[in-house]
């Protein structure tokens, strides 16, 4: 890292069965005052890990990587760890007969996820504890052959709706997330190409060639449509799941549009024109939308207008901190992580992580922490430099609560 002081580090744990190990910055080490970001700890994995994020309370951090199966199938192992120091969790140290599932979902209290196996059954888990509290075939006609590919709780954790999808129609299941008995069951149709769920599970989107379906959880039927113009890229919900935010176009015109629609209602909001292929965020409070390709702008969707272009290109992750104050975004070859104060867009000072090409950045949902992994099999998790900014700070402390206690603007 350059110009930094580099930190001692103290082997503190191993975990048996990811092969992972967690390094981790001796007491009084940190480079609080001193550095951009101060580095708590590292974890090495023994593979190449494609995703990062953390449980919804923000106690668990998750990365999972992705493998072939002996019948070629592709499927994510995922381990998991103590956000706050890297300490692998109990129950990942030791080998099971499941040790390669595939983490479906997170209850949003964080207490459960939904695990799919490459026996393909669906477990409920306790997350502290790894007990598994549910076992349930999803499969179309009960057929051990077909995967659920997605799940989601709904907000009250009480229910969970799976969709198990594999060479025909894809079947959707409500169950009782307590007993595992089914509420419900319908089916999509054979042409879908993917689904999404939105945050609360009320929605589920069903991808077509030329357009998404948009179909009631609760009742099991289609409630509108949103035709696609052009190949679609990438999709986001609204935190609330009230919109939904896609990326269309061809490279082969180089015209490429985000669109905000409602989701219900099939109405279009917004559209915003980009250079090339993004993935959009949209901000904690849904009022603002980012999109991060080769390089990253901060829009006003509803008026349409451009607030920021970050001054950071061919960027391969960006997040918004859960205040919505701040951007973080990761250069795909430039090895930078850059902060963003929003709406603004002044640069807070960069960290650059030395011959690693970044992958992903997350912050943990109370804004403390900041992971990034890179292509080196390594994931970094840092203390945010807007926590330790106000950590002296009485009234903007003040001024974090009462923004993180007042309810969101839809």
């Amino acid at each position: 890292m350059s110009g930094r002081k580099e930190a001692r580090l103290l082997l503190s744990s191993v975990g048996a069965l990811a092969g992972t190990t967690t390094l981790a910055l001796e007491p009084g080490q940190d480079g609080a005052g001193a550095d951009p970001l101060a580095l708590r700890y590292r974890i090495q994995h023994p593979v190449r890990v494609s995703e990062l994020h953390f449980s919804p309370d923000g106690r668990v951090l998750v990365a999972s990587a992705v493998g072939i199966s002996y019948l070629r199938d592709v499927y994510l192992h995922s381990h998991f760890w103590e956000a706050a120091t890297g300490k692998p969790l109990a129950w990942m140290s030791t080998p099971s007969p499941h040790a390669e599932d595939t983490v479906l979902a997170f209850s949003l209290d964080g207490k459960r996820i939904v695990t799919r196996g490459e026996d393909h059954v669906v477990r409920i888990r306790e997350v502290a504890s790894g007990e598994e509290l549910l076992q349930l075939r999803p499969s179309p006609s009960g057929e051990v052959g077909v995967p659920v590919k997605v799940a989601a709780f709904s907000r009250d954790g009480q229910r969970l709706t799976t969709v198990a999808m594999g060479g025909g129609d894809g079947e959707v299941r409500v169950w009782n997330a307590a007993s595992g008995g089914v509420l419900k069951s319908f089916v999509l149709p054979r042409t879908t190409l993917a689904v999404y769920f939105s945050p609360d599970a009320r929605y589920l989107l069903a991808r077509e060639s030329e357009k998404l379906l948009v179909w009631g959880v609760d009742s099991g039927k289609q409630l509108t449509e949103l035709p696609l113009r052009s190949v679609m890229w990438n999709l986001a919900f609204s935190p609330d799941g009230t919109r939904v935010a896609f990326c269309v176009g061809h490279h082969s015109d180089s015209d490429f549009t985000t669109e905000v629609w409602n989701v219900r209602a099939g109405k279009r909001l917004a559209e915003l024109p980009v250079s090339s292929p993004v993935t959009p965020v949209f901000s904690p409070n849904g009022q603002r939308l980012l999109t991060r390709g080769m390089k990253a702008q901060l829009w006003d969707w509803k008026s349409g207008e451009q607030l920021v272009a970050f001054d950071h290109t061919d960027l391969a992750a960006a997040a918004f901190s859960p205040d919505g104050t701040h951007v973080a975004t990761a250069g795909r070859v430039d090895h930078v992580v850059r902060l963003w104060e929003v709406p603004g867009g002044r640069e807070l000072p960069q960290v650059r992580l030395p011959d690693n090409n970044l992958a992903a950045v997350a912050f943990s949902p109370d804004g403390r922490l900041l992971a990034t992994l890179g292509d080196d099999m390594e994931t970094r998790v840092w203390a945010a430099p807007m926590e330790r900014a106000q950590a002296g700070d009485a009234p903007a402390r003040m001024r974090n609560r009462r923004q993180r206690k007042s309810p969101a603007t839809p």
